[in-house]
Formats: C-alpha cells, sequence, structure tokens
C-alpha cells in the first residue's frame, strides 16, 4: 500500500497505549521531488522543503505516518506542523507522537482521555557506544554491569528508548529538558517497565511504559497524566 509516493506503509499496529503506524523512507539523494511532497498540506510542503536536505525525507515520512494514524482512528488533520517543542499539532481529541530513523518512521495516536503520549524508536542493531554514563542511574548501571557485553549494548538502549518516550510524553506538563539521570526505567520481559521519576514535578505525574521489537528495533511507548499527590503516598 502506497502512503505517498516513494513512502511506504509497513506496518499498522494496535498497541497498549494507542494505534501506531510505520512508513518506510527510500534513501532519497538531494532533495525530494516533488511528487513526494504532493498529499502534504501546503504549509506542511513549505515548512518540509524549507529544512536542510538531509532532514525533509524523515520529517515527511514522519507526517505520513502520522496521517495515517489518525484516519485508523477516524481523526482528519489539514495540516500537522510541530510546535514550539517539537511535538505535533494535533486536533484536541486526541494526542500523539512521532519518531524516526533513517529508513523508519513511526507514529502513534489515541484519543485524548487526560493522557499525553510519547513515542520512540531505536535501531537495536546498530552499535551503541558511550551512551551509558550520560543514560544510566548508578543502580541502573550496577543492574546493567551484571549483563554479558552484548547484553549490556541492549539493556543501555532499551532505557535510552523507553526514556525518550517518556520525556516526549512529561513534556507538556515540564516543559523543559530533563536529563536522562532524572528517570529510572526497569523493563520486563513481558513488554511492560517500570517508571521511576526523581524530580519534584507540579502538577505530581503518574506514567506508564511499554515496548517492543520490530525487526532491528526498539519500539516504545509512554504515557502520563496529572494526579493527586495523595495518589503518589
Amino acid at each position: 500500500m502506497q502512503a505517498n509516493p516513494g513512502f511506504s506503509v509497513v506496518f499498522d499496529l494496535q498497541l497498549a497505549h494507542g494505534l501506531c503506524s510505520g512508513v518506510h523512507i527510500p534513501p532519497w539523494q538531494g532533495a525530494l521531488p516533488d511528487e513526494a511532497l504532493g498529499r502534504l498540506s501546503g504549509e506542511e510542503q513549505r515548512y518540509a522543503t524549507a529544512l536542510a536536505q538531509g532532514r525533509q525525507s524523515t520529517w515527511v515520512a514522519g507526517r505520513i505516518a502520522m496521517r495515517r494514524a489518525l484516519q485508523r482512528l477516524g481523526v482528519k488533520a489539514d495540516s500537522i506542523l510541530p510546535d514550539d517543542r517539537g511535538a505535533p499539532i494535533l486536533p484536541s481529541t486526541v494526542v500523539g507522537s512521532i519518531s524516526h530513523k533513517r529508513t523508519l518512521a513511526v507514529a502513534m495516536v489515541s484519543e485524548a482521555a487526560g493522557w499525553t503520549l510519547g513515542v520512540d524508536l531505536e535501531d537495536h542493531s546498530a552499535p551503541v557506544k558511550g551512551i551509558a554514563r550520560r543514560v544510566l542511574t548508578p543502580r541502573e548501571k550496577d543492574e546493567i554491569d551484571r549483563l554479558s557485553e552484548a547484553g549490556r549494548s541492549r539493556a543501555v538502549l532499551l532505557r535510552f528508548s523507553l526514556k525518550e518516550a517518556i520525556y516526549k510524553a512529561i513534556d507538556p506538563f515540564v516543559k523543559r529538558y530533563v536529563g536522562f539521570r532524572e528517570v529510572s526505567v526497569w523493563p520486563a520481559d513481558n513488554g511492560s517497565a517500570a517508571v521511576a521519576i526523581h524530580f519534584v514535578s507540579d502538577p505530581a505525574l503518574a506514567v506508564e511504559t511499554c515496548w517492543m521489537e520490530y525487526g532491528d528495533y526498539f519500539l516504545t511507548s509512554a504515557r502520563a497524566r496529572a494526579i493527586d499527590r495523595a495518589e503518589t503516598r
């Protein structure tokens, strides 16, 4: 099925936190041709063509994936532009998030029901070097150090991806950069993950996460909602 010339839908998933669609990104050389932009709105086309050439294809694929996911939810969006924090601006009835790597873009959406949403995509077949120190809390590092070398690499990248999804989900509440060590995650084999937030936020937040593997990728998501502080005790 073709979502746009050169961009093909590779999956439509129904996951715990929402509907997720993935779009393959073809290996374009130089600027995207006009036909690759043709199904975007005029506003989206203007935004895309103003980007550096290296960012155009991933940005366009992200919008195609998001529009696909919204259509599955029965929601129409004429233009999907970023807000001042980089998140997609969506109709008020839904929440959603976009992530991409060089050859794949994903978008996840759900109905707005007091939760925000974040999604992340990471290629676990690529070498991971030098990120453990900035991604892991001391406790996380101690736990991961007990694993084999191959196991450590996957474990670090999975935590990196889960934290990226969490940061997207909590950004509408905190509206600031959150350091990797301000959150801890403990992934379980069943695709869930426990979360601990190490900073005081206003409002207090409840956060849920989940993860899966799709080919060579970790696909992670998180959702957050404001809670009464009594719920945290």
